[in-house]
């Protein structure tokens, strides 16, 4: 467009990389969080009612791409849950049933495309060892989704008039929205040799039967499959403790791998038979997003509350537009305290983050 100025040149540049972020977005990879062990139902409904404790209740969210979209145009995902288990005291053979319910919502860009989504999550968990130290959990999800979008943030070429932007002109018309059912399947084996020492592993496979999600026609949400696991290690006589967790996510011809670890130091144990004294403890994290940024994190255990905050550091080619700064992610878990009994056994104890 020749009769634009030098500095309209540089924010159709700007339009233009949010735009490729945006269909980036809609059409490759799923949402996605750096500190995704603080988000346990979004990463596999697996670990519905795993925890020690009654109830759990953890939200996060993320803000990413303010340095090139702007404040109001830039992308914000955030996920709140709930879950607790049933039977777990009941039954002797250290077999339970995990609960939980989780809401998603994710706005991006300057035209609102957004996602918002309810899910019910139901898991069985089964003791595999007779020390009851080993488990197998298997879980489903259901959800049902609404996708919008909205032209009223967008300008168009027909808005140009000479040497400005004239919003009265009118643009293209692209608002519309789609609901649909979404599911999800999962599966997460963990072992809780002692105190010092666990570790579990699992896998997700997310956009089961692969629902329409285009505004226009007909365009299949890909399954995604989700590939995690990790471990707590440390020794009896230190309060130092090494918590390393990966997370491998496949969708379409799309690739994740993150991979790091928290180093936790431990101000007071909890009472790891009666549940009556809770930790105290901070954490310092590190990660790699494979080929696209670094993820610097720290967690505060308090009463029962987790709170973590975590920054990444773009690496990858869009650091050109973003100044390598990716985006903040503050997240919140709290898990009320195991009401313990004389005739309960160890499973209900089930701990392993």
């Amino acid at each position: 467009m020749s009769h634009l100025s030098g500095k309209n040149n540089r924010i159709g540049l700007l339009g233009l990389i949010t735009l490729v972020l945006l269909f980036h977005a809609a059409k490759a990879q799923d949402y996605h969080f750096s500190q995704f062990d603080n988000s346990p139902l979004l990463l596999n409904p697996a670990h519905a009612g795993v925890f020690m404790g009654e109830v759990r209740g953890a939200s996060i969210y993320r803000k990413q791409w303010t340095t090139v979209s702007g404040m109001s145009a830039d992308y914000r995902t955030m996920s709140a849950s709930v879950d607790g288990a049933l039977f777990k005291r009941k039954n002797k053979k250290g077999s339970f049933m995990g609960l939980g319910g989780m809401y998603f919502s994710d706005k991006a860009g300057d035209s609102h495309l957004g996602t918002t989504s309810f899910n019910v999550i139901g898991s069985w968990v089964k003791s595999i060892s007779n020390l009851q130290n080993q488990f197998l959990a298997l879980a489903g999800q259901v959800g049902y989704n609404q996708r919008a979008i909205s032209a009223g943030g967008l300008t168009w070429d027909s808005n140009w008039a000479i040497d400005h932007v004239d919003l009265a002109i009118p643009g293209e018309n692209v608002s519309g929205g789609r609901s649909f059912f979404d599911e999800t399947i999962g599966a997460m084996y963990f072992n809780l040799r002692d105190d010092r020492r666990k570790y579990h592993a699992g896998a997700s496979i997310a956009h089961l039967l692969k629902p329409n999600v285009s505004f226009l026609g007909s365009e299949p949400y890909k399954r995604k499959l989700t590939i995690h696991g990790g471990g707590t290690f440390t020794n009896a006589a230190s309060n130092k403790v090494l918590q390393p967790a990966f997370m491998i996510t496949k969708q379409g011809r799309q690739m994740e791998l993150t991979a790091g670890t928290y180093f936790k130091y431990v101000m007071k144990n909890a009472s790891v038979r009666t549940g009556l004294k809770t930790e105290t403890a901070i954490s310092f994290g590190v990660w790699y997003r494979f080929k696209d940024a670094v993820i610097g994190s720290v967690r505060f255990d308090y009463n029962n509350f987790n709170v973590g905050l975590g920054y990444d550091f773009t690496l990858s080619k869009v650091a050109k537009a973003n100044s390598f700064l990716g985006g903040p992610e503050i997240s919140i878990v709290y898990t009320s305290p195991a009401k313990m009994t004389r005739t309960a056994g160890r499973y209900k104890n089930v701990r392993y983050l």
